[in-house]
């Protein structure tokens, strides 16, 4: 059983001969396929997504497509062997299920929207068999492969659930479902923090809430969050659970004696997803024209962050560079 679990873990690394193997087939199936490709430059259907007076929502756009175009187009392209070995555990398979392998094909057709929104910015609209192209092509980057249908299971269900996602964007993490996840790593640079790096991992979504708060000026702690009070009133303390915790003042231009000073204000108990959106606000929302003073957010450090959701997916939330 380890044995198939490394090997079906190595499609996800880009390196691994497995992972080049299904790369290579993938792209052969493509090149087979010249007469499919050459349909897919066929104008005639355009999506307008700019300059119209009705607003173009990606979303929308890709629930559209992505359970009748995009699932048969991927069929017509990519043809599952009929019986054989296994190529993830070996043994003889009778029926072979595609399977993809570091991406997915909800995020292999964002890519490519992203992708021909991009180049056709000034137009504000592209034709539809070059979205599907792109989206085809983009499996040469993103490969798919042929498995059992247990192996199929084990790649869904556990081993994609142990890599985590790609970039996600600030939208795309307000999405999630919080309910029920753990942080387990944290890295926080810069200064304000005990030496140059935090790495204390918070035991709760409550708690890593703390310590992104611990990195918001003090001045714009007392008034950016509903959670956070100074003293709550008898109504808000009827309303939710207030918790006294202890911070550092720092830039704080309303009173400067308290930098440095040890202060203390209330949080309100919420929910965990009430609590990772303003974790997110905190850490991703632009809040100043000019760096405040390390940078445009609240939240004034680098920060890479693991979540284990309870569905047992690992999410890295990050606003380091891409």
């Amino acid at each position: 059983m380890e044995a198939r679990y490394s090997k079906l873990r190595s499609l996800f690394d880009e390196k691994s001969e497995f992972f080049r193997e299904v790369q290579r087939e993938t792209e052969e199936q493509i090149e087979q396929k010249s007469r499919c490709v050459s349909k897919l430059t066929r104008k005639g259907f355009p999506v307008v997504f700019g300059n119209s007076s009705k607003p173009f929502v990606s979303d929308t756009f890709l629930d559209t497509v992505k359970n009748s175009v995009l699932t048969n187009l991927t069929r017509d392209f990519f043809k599952t062997k009929k019986e054989g070995y296994c190529p993830g555990c070996g043994e003889w398979c009778k029926r072979f299920e595609r399977a993809h392998t570091i991406k997915e094909r909800p995020d292999i057709a964002k890519e490519a929207l992203d992708s021909v929104m991009a180049k056709h910015q000034e137009e504000g609209s592209f034709e539809m068999s070059e979205f599907l192209n792109g989206f085809i092509q983009l499996h040469r980057k993103y490969p798919i492969t042929s498995i059992c249908t247990a192996c199929h299971l084990i790649l869904d269900k556990k081993i994609r659930k142990e890599i985590p996602r790609g970039h996600l964007t600030y939208e795309e993490l307000r999405k999630l479902d919080y309910k029920g996840a753990r942080p387990i790593d944290i890295l926080i640079e810069g200064v304000g923090f005990d030496g140059d790096k935090y790495t204390d991992v918070p035991k709760s979504i409550s708690d890593l809430r703390c310590v992104i708060f611990q990195g918001v000026a003090t001045e714009y702690l007392r008034t950016a969050f509903t959670s956070v009070k100074v003293s709550p009133t008898p109504k808000q303390r009827a309303i939710s659970t207030w918790t006294r915790h202890e911070f550092t003042g720092w830039y704080d231009k309303e009173e400067y004696d308290n930098d440095g000073a040890v202060l203390y204000f209330f949080i309100s108990g919420t929910s965990d997803n009430v609590s990772m959106k303003e974790v997110l606000k905190a850490i991703f929302e632009d809040r100043f024209k000019y760096r405040y003073p390390y940078r445009h957010t609240l939240f004034q450090f680098e920060i890479t962050i693991k979540l284990k959701l309870a569905s047992g997916e690992i999410v890295e939330i990050t606003n380091k560079m891409q």
